[in-house]
């Protein structure tokens, strides 16, 4: 009887495996890896505990990956990447992390002070709450995430720490798990700070889980920075997504480009090309560089950014926004007239969270053209 059961667990482990890519990202978020893997380890703990045999499963490149994601997904202390239905804000569980570094040495243990120390969650859920006891470790150090370059090739997701610094933008496509309208879009962080932003989770209910999901400002590609083209927003399926194009990572710069035409439902456009040039100097700067090509001339292209909800001065070519300790000048040329407006969106504690949305309508409209934001911090 034990034998068939557990040949029906083992089963579902691998599926639960395929739901990821080979570079072990978890798309949905991290708050679902902690949740997801957690379970996972925890069967193969009480199984090695009960037979004495380590499964084969945790040797596994892919398995180690999958370890690995948290360390690879933080932006600085406890901001995460919160593409698709992630939320801003996250603590690491402190006895899991030790549990993975018992298990691959090259686990990174995160600062003691970042961690999670409420030991039952908001759902009473008793698998995680007695591990973190028996697990944590109070000999293990930690430390703040360590700078880095990281990009998860087949999910097409790319972060860069530096300092107090952080920048991260999405591939990928359009029908992932817990998806967003979002290919193209990007974070950045600056002095523990966010500024660019993902507006993550919205409330979860009936309408946001069927055909109504896209109405949803936070799911849509209407609460991403990526452009309106010619009137039309990215839609959603498997058939809409990013082609990777350049990818040059070194000490000073990381460059990642990719061709984005896929994403839009506009049979005019030929070629759209979006360049991130990440500039990793004391104070980074981020060159934006959008390259489209039509069939014929376009009606209308809109350069959309979504931002945090923070006061900000507007100058004849730039925008200041103000930090507590960083502010970030949103470079343009000086031929385009921002649109800074103040929304609102339901967020996933179903709380009503701020945000700004600014937009810059192009000019003098050719089938081929170059549009460059230079994002800077001072």
């Amino acid at each position: 009887m034990l034998r068939s059961i557990l040949a029906r667990v083992f089963q579902t482990m691998e599926c639960y495996l395929q739901g990821f890519e080979e570079d072990g990202a978890c798309t949905e978020g991290y708050s679902y890896w902690q949740y997801g893997f957690g379970y996972f380890l925890y069967f193969l703990d009480l199984y090695e505990q009960a037979t004495g045999e380590t499964s084969r499963l945790l040797s596994r490149d892919k398995v180690h990956k999958i370890a690995q994601f948290q360390q690879n997904i933080f932006l600085s202390s406890n901001f995460v990447v919160n593409f698709s239905d992630a939320i801003p804000m996250a603590k690491p569980m402190l006895g899991f992390s030790h549990y993975l570094y018992h298990k691959w040495n090259d686990i990174h243990l995160p600062a003691r002070e970042h961690g999670q120390f409420q030991i039952i969650d908001h759902c009473g859920r008793w698998a995680p709450a007695f591990r973190e006891l028996s697990w944590y470790d109070s000999k293990l150090p930690g430390n703040n995430w360590p700078e880095k370059t990281v990009l998860f090739e087949e999910s097409m997701i790319f972060l860069s720490r530096i300092s107090i610094y952080a920048f991260a933008a999405k591939g990928g496509h359009n029908a992932e798990p817990h998806n967003h309208n979002d290919i193209g879009h990007f974070i950045l962080l600056g002095g523990n700070e966010i500024f660019l932003k993902d507006l993550g989770a919205g409330q979860y209910h009936k309408d946001y889980f069927n055909d109504k999901r896209y109405d949803f400002i936070c799911t849509s590609a209407a609460g991403h920075s990526i452009p309106i083209i010619n009137g039309k927003f990215q839609r959603d399926g498997k058939e809409y997504k990013a082609i990777p194009l350049k990818s040059d990572f070194s000490k000073d710069e990381d460059i990642w480009q990719l061709a984005l035409e896929q994403t839009y439902p506009e049979p005019t456009l030929l070629a759209y090309n979006r360049r991130f040039h990440w500039k990793k100097t004391a104070k980074p700067r981020l060159f934006l560089t959008d390259v489209f090509q039509f069939k014929k001339q376009p009606s209308s292209i809109i350069e959309s950014f979504i931002l945090e909800d923070r006061s900000y001065r507007l100058f004849d070519d730039y925008i200041l926004f103000e930090g507590e300790e960083q502010s970030l000048k949103f470079i343009f040329d000086s031929q385009l007239t921002p649109i800074i407006e103040q929304q609102f969106f339901t967020n996933h504690q179903g709380e009503q969270e701020g945000f700004l949305r600014v937009q810059f309508p192009l000019v003098d409209l050719e089938q081929e053209i170059e549009v460059i934001f230079t994002l800077e911090f001072c």
